[in-house]
């Protein structure tokens, strides 16, 4: 069994990365709400 990791990772705007796996799959995924959620945790 293969370990899947991120081979490109690239900034697209606000919140919003792009990814790239070993796998060949691709896609963007948006942070926003995951930020906002722990934004208390990072101050």
């Amino acid at each position: 069994m293969e370990c899947i990791s991120i081979v490109v990772a690239r900034y697209v705007k606000d919140y919003q990365i792009f990814l790239k796996f070993n796998t060949g799959e691709t896609g963007e995924v948006d942070l926003r709400d995951l930020v906002y959620k722990y934004l208390n945790c990072a101050i």
